[in-house]
């Protein structure tokens, strides 16, 4: 995450595999962001927690939600949602969504291999309209699984910011004129480099400073499954 963009690291179930992390909005409402991966092996009783922590995150208050990730569920048909095959667990993924009246808006092929039917697994999934477009681009290294280049609508709130040197533009010649330091003398004395250090800081007028860029256009978030 950006660093001036304001955001925690949430804690949210004891589901095995994901990771949340909050975003303050600018109008004091919240993102909740969510990276789920669920085992093709889960089981049931891992499976029910997935579906309790879909319960936990949609009972919040003034927050906007989106859960990325791959939820392995090769047999569900996002265009009908429905089972392709009597397989419960399914049934029952596609009854939380419905329930919490959430949008699930990937309805291509994100995994395939060799000559393996291609499956939907990795899923985009909010409570609102704020998904504007998903790019479907090639996958990363040796995964089968393509990556996801998410645009989704949010202007965040910034921390303040603080102006920060400008290493690149610092005046270095004439620095090492003013503090006229033997550096090979003093490193090999190996004592008293604190107080060099101190010298070096007092100068500061030889390294311009710069404020860093804030953008508030709609975020683009990637989600890539291996």
């Amino acid at each position: 995450m950006r660093e001036d963009v304001e955001s925690s690291v949430t804690s949210i179930s004891s589901f095995q595999e994901n990771i949340f992390v909050t975003i303050r909005c600018q109008d004091n409402s919240k993102l909740l962001l969510g990276n789920i991966y669920r085992s093709p092996n889960s089981d049931i009783g891992n499976d029910a927690e997935l579906f309790n922590l879909i319960d936990t995150v949609c009972c919040l208050s003034n927050t906007q939600l989106l859960l990325v990730g791959d939820f392995n569920f090769p047999d569900i048909d996002w265009n009908s949602w429905s089972p392709k095959y009597n397989s419960s667990q399914s049934s029952k993924f596609i009854e939380v969504l419905r329930d919490h009246m959430l949008l699930q808006h990937v309805n291509v092929p994100t995994r395939a291999r060799g000559s393996d039917n291609p499956h939907t697994l990795d899923l985009v999934i909010t409570n609102d309209y704020s998904v504007s477009n998903i790019d479907y681009m090639a996958p990363l290294g040796n995964s089968d699984h393509m990556l996801l280049d998410i645009y989704y609508n949010i202007s965040g709130t910034s921390q303040e910011q603080v102006n920060k040197f400008n290493y690149s533009k610092g005046e270095y010649s004439n620095l090492r004129k003013v503090l006229n330091i033997d550096w090979k003398s003093v490193l090999l004395q190996r004592v008293g480099i604190a107080s060099y250090a101190e010298r070096c800081i007092s100068h500061d007028r030889f390294c311009p400073t710069v404020r860093p860029s804030v953008c508030h256009t709609p975020v683009s978030c990637q989600n890539h499954s291996s």
